[in-house]
């Protein structure tokens, strides 16, 4: 690459002007301002919220070993966790998972949910001690705003024509609940789209995962330590 180590905030469209005047207030009226350690999780959490008819887990990592096994069925999750993102990605908090080890779950997902143009990839997210493991360039991408090449062929759902991926990569300190779920799947990889269907916004409440679940072709919907699963 022509630069190394370069900084991408994650809210790289409008969404970010605020962002950006308030940094720039700050830096001409010399005043410092401490930043979280995850400036893409700047949105509200509803860690009180209870849904009704949900199957509570006072075990997180027992919730996430059946998520596991449901995705290892090839069911599409919804997945709504803590702060929500700040930009236009969906940064494990406000997403739709799947699993990236079969090709033809680009397709199912684009029909089933998304319903996008065909040709448009889905992105991934991956532990960060292991994207080494799977992409050439192998550097952390916490905000999912680099390519890198995919050198397995484990992950067809999200590896593009020319083995590109827009990956991100999580670690415990920044996406605690997302790296429980990675830490039971094999390879520690998803499928990662935004918890919306085409031309819509991502989902910020729990009541609009609810409703998104229930008229969208999603399988099973995880919110907090509580799951929703559809009959098969």
């Amino acid at each position: 690459p022509l630069f190394r180590n370069i900084h991408i905030p994650p809210y790289t469209n409008d969404t970010g002007i605020h962002f950006g005047a308030a940094i720039w207030a700050s830096y001409k009226c010399k005043e410092s301002i401490v930043l979280p350690d995850n400036i893409a999780l700047l949105g509200k959490s509803y860690d009180d919220y209870v849904p009704e008819g949900a199957e509570h887990f006072e075990d997180f990592d027992m919730l996430c070993e059946v998520v596991a096994r449901l995705i290892d069925e090839n069911k599409i999750i919804g997945w709504f966790q803590g702060r929500s993102e700040h930009g236009p990605r969906a940064l494990g908090s406000r997403s739709i998972l799947m699993s990236p080890k079969r090709a033809e779950n680009k397709d199912i997902i684009n029909e089933r949910v998304k319903h996008r143009e065909y040709w448009r990839p889905f992105a991934g997210v991956i532990l960060e001690e292991h994207v080494g493991d799977y992409f050439l360039e192998g550097f952390d991408t916490p905000y999912m705003l680099f390519s890198q090449h995919s050198t397995t062929t484990e992950l067809p759902a999200i590896t593009h024509e020319d083995k590109s991926c827009r990956i991100q990569t999580v670690n415990d300190k920044l996406n605690p609940e997302l790296c429980t779920l990675l830490r039971k799947m094999d390879p520690p990889v998803l499928l990662n789209t935004s918890f919306n269907d085409n031309g819509e916004p991502i989902v910020e409440t729990p009541e609009d995962a609810i409703m998104d679940y229930e008229k969208m072709d999603i399988d099973c919907l995880v919110i907090g330590n509580y799951l929703y699963a559809k009959a098969s």
